[in-house]
């Protein structure tokens, strides 16, 4: 159902940009698929504690945020149309804190054959009318790299093409997706490591400095006192555009959403809590009649999006639900499907300080699933031989 209302949402290169009956469509298979959600999973699943207590504090915490913006009679709350269209409707609102709840169908290994088969039939269908689609495939990438090694010849042919339409959407397209250079590459990086070098100690401190290094970077761009104090991207660009000559990959993006949300945030006194699942930001630089009435729904970072809505307690613990996994993949498995898992989930963490990862599709749903893959006892605990059977004769685990 998600697949199929992702696919629609894809004919057009941007949700916004969807006819409204495209995004109806969506959002009514979206909350159907909540509705039929196997909720007996949040109890009783393979989990150990901790996973439980982060994922149902996840969980909580989105529910409150969305009751808040139910419960919330602002006048702003109708800037951009129908209060609960846009609260229900729009991917970036209330459906923001949804995929997480996914990460427990990976506690019946079905949902992996599943999730391998759907993948199948999805990107046959983004193959066919990638001319028409924005990179429906090449979001896939960071999932894939698990799969590869376990996968039949017609299979990996598809995967080849999401690789080549990565390339495309980052070096050919009018407005370049540099992040899918950074997917790209920790795709690549998370097949070479676990299936090629087979060394378990430098996979890990590859990981280790990964997840640190964004709170050095991006981090410190929240906290800036002085606005105009350049930041370390800024310089880099300076630095690159005077040796190439060139603006397409070096031009900072990132230091002025950080400043303007950082503004927005301590403005309002929404640090903590956020905001709530319904919520906007002022903008000075998509503000194009400066008159201090234009508001964003959404930033073109996840971690922005995340601190907007859920506050910095949101925050902390969807980054931790992924360290956790990223932990539990690298020191308690004993098969390479959820080592390669673990390192794509730290591109994950790492691309959720420099992009938005998507609001709530098939592949941020996916993704979820796979990271469960890290928290569950039971496939932590097989083979790769098992797994290779549980992707390819399920009946005989």
């Amino acid at each position: 159902m998600i697949a199929i209302a992702t696919t629609v949402l894809n004919i057009w290169p941007g949700s916004s940009s969807a006819p409204g009956a495209a995004k109806a469509f969506y959002s009514i298979i979206m909350f159907l698929s909540v509705i039929f959600f196997p909720y007996t999973l949040i109890k009783n699943n393979d989990f150990d504690v901790v996973s439980n207590v982060i994922l149902r504090i996840l969980l909580v915490l989105g529910f409150v945020a969305v009751l808040r913006s139910v419960f919330n009679f602002d006048p702003d709350m109708y800037v951009f149309g129908n209060k609960w269209m846009t609260l229900f409707g729009n991917e970036y609102c209330a459906l923001h804190f949804y995929p997480p709840l996914f990460t427990y169908l990976a506690a019946v290994p079905l949902s992996i054959v599943c999730l391998k088969s759907i993948n199948r039939i999805y990107m046959l269908f983004g193959a066919f009318f990638v001319l028409f689609f924005r990179c429906p495939l090449a979001y896939l990438l960071l999932n894939l790299s698990a799969f590869i090694p376990f996968l039949k010849r017609d299979y990996k042919i598809l995967v080849g093409i999401a690789i080549v339409h990565a390339i495309v959407g980052a070096t050919m397209w009018d407005n370049t997706a540099r992040v899918f250079v950074i997917w790209g590459g920790f795709a690549l990086i998370a097949y070479v490591l676990v299936f090629k070098v087979k060394r378990v100690l430098f996979t890990r401190l590859f990981c280790v400095i990964c997840l640190i290094l964004p709170f050095f970077l991006f981090l410190p761009l929240l906290f800036v006192k002085n606005i105009n104090e350049r930041s370390i991207f800024q310089e880099f660009q300076t630095y690159a555009q005077t040796k190439t000559g060139k603006e397409d990959y070096s031009t900072d993006t990132r230091t002025f959403l950080y400043h303007e949300m950082a503004l927005d945030l301590t403005k309002t006194k929404s640090w903590i809590w956020g905001k709530g699942a319904y919520a906007h930001y002022y903008s000075y630089y998509f503000d194009e009649d400066y008159n201090g009435q234009y508001g964003r729904l959404t930033s073109e970072v996840l971690l922005l999006n995340l601190l907007m809505r859920g506050g910095i307690v949101y925050v902390f613990f969807y980054f931790l639900l992924l360290a956790y996994a990223v932990y539990k993949g690298l020191w308690k498995s004993r098969n390479h499907f959820v080592q390669c898992i673990a390192v794509s989930v730290t591109g994950w963490f790492l691309c959720g300080f420099i992009a938005d990862l998507i609001g709530c599709r098939y592949y941020h749903i996916m993704f979820f699933i796979l990271l469960g893959c890290c928290l569950s006892n039971r496939i932590l605990n097989m083979s790769d031989e098992e797994i290779f059977l549980l992707l390819n004769d399920y009946d005989s685990v």
